[in-house]
């Protein structure tokens, strides 16, 4: 379809986001189908104007409409820059079950043959002429702003080209990634701990026993009368306490995002989970209107969930680093920066008491579970 058409989608959609199967349940069955229904709608309602007939008696089928009582159609192609002149309808009536080609179908994934061959693209894998590469070194408690540093042992690095203080982290600009690491690691940044610095996992898990001590849930579900089963004179009480801990995402590429600053406008490369967003939050970090940046998305190579803009400050520190440059950067982020800087999997702890009754069957059961409220 032309570009007319395909913006009018983009912008009614106003949604990119893939994370917690959002893919299918918003992007997809709420916004794509909706989507698609109106610019039928729009497509229908041109060439209807244009044939002389009814919207009732057309029928849209392999990228045409079509009117069977004169045999007459019309591409979309023909009808698109005038259709994308209609409005969005978001009560547009959708195609019933019954009438569906693809959804509740298998369909062949066009993207599995480049990812075997090796010759799909990665935010890795971008490459702009001029190129430089960098890396950062970021505060290692969450929170933590930097406070000093002394860019000189990373700028008798050959190959380094740049120190970038940044709000919570110093980035390092280099020829390339090899030489920006060294840079980054030949450096020493002081930075304050964001009044986080006391917080470990033993901590938590005690307050989170401190807290079933003292009885006081912030909800409680259940249904009988648990006390008055685990009272049971014959029955056997069996405890047991359960922990578990914060864990990475491990995704399989690490962060890696290409920027260039060029002209007033900002085009940024890589691999995210909601683009759009990405967008707006690079636009803010770099002090520039949302108009003036463009994000192309790239395959990610894996990410659950690790990869919404939410959760990383790569986007903001690339968008930050890339105006301050006159030639295209790509950041990326060392594994063990990318696992210290993590949004990890909640931790969580229960304390569970059951009450087995005659054949061992479960006569009460008590799950006192705990879990860090924000989920991070």
């Amino acid at each position: 379809l032309p570009t007319s058409l395909l913006s009018m989608v983009a912008r009614s959609m106003n949604l990119q986001i893939t994370g917690g199967s959002s893919a299918l349940r918003f992007t997809g069955q709420r916004s794509v189908r909706v989507i698609g229904a109106s610019t039928r709608q729009a497509l229908v309602k041109t060439a209807a104007a244009r044939l002389g007939v009814p919207a009732a008696e057309l029928t849209t089928a392999n990228s045409k409409v079509v009117h069977a009582k004169s045999g007459r159609s019309l591409r979309y192609g023909e009808l698109a820059a005038e259709a994308a002149g209609y409005s969005f309808d978001a009560g547009v009536a959708l195609k019933s079950a019954k009438d569906f080609r693809f959804i509740g179908k298998s369909v062949p994934r066009i993207d599995i043959p480049a990812k075997v061959n090796g010759t799909a693209q990665y935010g890795m894998d971008v490459i702009k002429p001029g190129m430089r590469v960098a890396t950062v070194i970021a505060a290692p408690v969450r929170g933590g702003k930097l406070e000093s540093v002394d860019p000189a042992p990373a700028m008798a690095v050959a190959g380094v080209e740049k120190v970038i203080k940044l709000d919570g982290a110093v980035a390092v600009v280099a020829k390339g990634y090899w030489q920006a690491l060294k840079g980054a690691r030949a450096l020493s940044p002081k930075f304050s701990d964001g009044g986080n610095g006391g917080i470990s996992s033993e901590a938590i898990f005690t307050e989170q026993a401190q807290l079933r001590a003292a009885n006081k849930p912030d909800a409680t579900l259940g249904d009988g009368d648990v006390a008055a089963g685990l009272a049971t004179r014959d029955a056997r009480i069996i405890k047991a306490d359960y922990r578990l801990p914060f864990l990475h995402h491990a995704m399989m590429e690490p962060f890696a995002l290409t920027a260039h600053f060029k002209d007033g406008k900002l085009d940024i490369w890589g691999g995210m989970q909601d683009p759009l967003a990405s967008k707006m939050q690079a636009a803010k970090a770099a002090g520039l209107a949302a108009d003036k940046v463009t994000f192309h998305p790239m395959l990610i190579g894996g990410s659950f969930g690790r990869r919404l803009p939410m959760y990383t400050e790569i986007v903001e520190q690339v968008a930050q680093v890339a105006v301050q440059l006159p030639h295209p950067v790509k950041l990326i982020w060392a594994r063990e920066e990318e696992v210290t800087q993590g949004a990890y999997r909640p931790q969580s702890s229960a304390s569970v008491k059951a009450a087995l009754g005659k054949g061992g069957k479960v006569a009460a059961l008590q799950y006192d579970f705990a879990q860090p409220e924000d989920g991070l």
